[in-house]
């Protein structure tokens, strides 16, 4: 029943929750080097992002 309320309640979020526009890029942050030969470089980093979201009906 736990299970069931938590996936309900899931469910009802991620349906009543839209994005107005893209999201606005703010930085990269940590940077790391994954693999480094003659053919490519591979970077890590993490990305932030400002994203506005609407909640409620349309």
């Amino acid at each position: 029943m736990k299970k069931l309320s938590l996936l309900a309640f899931s469910c009802l979020t991620l349906l009543h929750c839209t994005v107005s526009s893209e999201p606005d890029f703010l930085k990269l942050d940590d940077y790391k080097i994954i693999t480094f030969n003659k053919k490519e470089i591979k970077l890590g980093t993490n990305a932030f992002f400002l994203i506005r979201m609407k909640w409620g009906a349309r």
